[in-house]
C-alpha cells in the first residue's frame, strides 16, 4: 500500500474492531458531575469529577469550554478561571453521547475583595452599634454595597438585612440622643438613610 491506502486500511481495521467490541460494552445510562454551577475568582481552579451509571459502564469523558478566554478546562476536568465573565463547561461521555453542562462564573479579585469587605463591615457595625465606630462601619458597608454585582447582592442578602437592622438601631440611638439635647445643639447626629437597595 502507499501511504494513503495504508492509513485508510488501518482506519478500517480500527472501525471494524470498534464495531465488534461495542457489542461487549456496557453503555452508560446516566452521568453525573461533582459540581453543578460554580463561581471562581480569577486564577482559581476547580476539579470536575464525572461518573456514570451503571458502575460497570465503559466510559470516556471529554471536557470543553464555551469560552476559553473566561475559563479553560483540561483533559482531566480541571477548570481554571481566566477573567471575569461566564463560561459553560460541557462534559460528554463518548460511548453513550450523554452530556452535562456546568455554568462557571468568574469574578475579579477586586470584586471578591468588595464582597468580603462588605460582610466584614456589617459584622463590625453589628458588634459596635452602640459605639462611635459603629457609624463608620455602617457608612463603609453602604458604600461597598454599591460596588457589588447583582449576583453578589443576592449572595449577601442576609448581611444586608443585618445592615438595615444596624441602621435602625443607630437611628434609634440618634433619636434618643438628640431628644436629650437642646434644639440649638449643632452637634446633634443625623440619621442614616438606607436607600442603596436600588
Amino acid at each position: 500500500y502507499d501511504g494513503e491506502d495504508y492509513n485508510s486500511k488501518l482506519q478500517q481495521i480500527a472501525d471494524q474492531y470498534d464495531k465488534y467490541s461495542d457489542d461487549d460494552k456496557v453503555t452508560a445510562t446516566e452521568i453525573s458531575v461533582s459540581i453543578e454551577n460554580s463561581t471562581l475568582v480569577e486564577g482559581e481552579t476547580s476539579k470536575i469529577t464525572a461518573s456514570a451509571s451503571p458502575e460497570d459502564a465503559q466510559c470516556k469523558f471529554t471536557y470543553t469550554s464555551s469560552d476559553k478566554t473566561v475559563a479553560t478546562v483540561s483533559e482531566d476536568g480541571i477548570v481554571t478561571a481566566v477573567k471575569q465573565g461566564t463560561a459553560t463547561i460541557t462534559v460528554k461521555e463518548k460511548y453513550s453521547g450523554l452530556e452535562k453542562t456546568i455554568s462557571i462564573s468568574v469574578k475579579t479579585k477586586s470584586s471578591e475583595d468588595n464582597l468580603n469587605s462588605f460582610k466584614r463591615d456589617v459584622d463590625f457595625a453589628e458588634a459596635q452599634i452602640n459605639q462611635e465606630k459603629g457609624y463608620s462601619y455602617i457608612q463603609d458597608a453602604l458604600s461597598t454595597y454599591l460596588l457589588l454585582t447583582e449576583e453578589q447582592k443576592i449572595e449577601v442578602d442576609g448581611h444586608y438585612k443585618k445592615l438595615l437592622k444596624c441602621i435602625e438601631l443607630y437611628n434609634q440611638n440618634v433619636q434618643n440622643a438628640n431628644s436629650k439635647s437642646d434644639d440649638a445643639n449643632k452637634n446633634a447626629l443625623s440619621p442614616i438613610k438606607s436607600d442603596n437597595n436600588d
